[in-house]
């Protein structure tokens, strides 16, 4: 994960695209994704997944989970 202050606005995106990391997170909270995972991992609730996503997404916008990069 980076942010480039040039590329997106300094939007987190996945190394090496310009793909928004936030989109993935978009994409992975599907309601199929999310009974997929909770079928194989049984006593999960979407409160609980909720929870991650949101503190995931909480962690993108405030430049936690990436690496600075100037090209």
């Amino acid at each position: 994960i980076t942010i480039n202050p040039e590329r997106l606005g300094g939007t987190p995106t996945i190394a090496g695209t310009r793909l928004p990391v936030v989109t993935l997170i978009d994409y992975l909270n599907d309601e199929e994704a999310i009974n997929n995972f909770k079928l194989d991992f049984p006593g999960t609730t979407d409160e609980q997944i909720q929870a991650v996503i949101g503190r995931i997404r909480e962690a993108l916008e405030e430049g936690w989970l990436a690496e600075r990069i100037d090209y």
